[in-house]
């Protein structure tokens, strides 16, 4: 069950992809979706690869404005 207050803050790392205008998965379109009103945008670095590339990540902090579309959902 979901919750359905608008407002709720969250926080979350997301890998640096996600972001990216051609990433059409569920979670990408979610962050783009205006779901959340962005109040903190950080990129870090989260590690290596294995073949020893660097791994960027995004801290991510925001309050709620609107439910999640189902449609978001079934793409995670």
């Amino acid at each position: 069950m979901r919750p359905r207050k608008s407002g709720g803050w969250i926080a979350f790392d997301i890998r640096e992809t996600f972001l990216d205008t051609s990433d059409r998965s569920g979670f990408s379109r979610t962050v783009r979706d205006d779901c959340l009103k962005l109040h903190h945008l950080e990129r870090q670095r989260h590690g290596l690869s294995i073949k020893g590339n660097m791994l960027y990540y995004y801290a991510i902090v925001g309050q709620k404005r609107r439910d999640i579309g189902d449609a978001c959902l079934a793409g995670l």
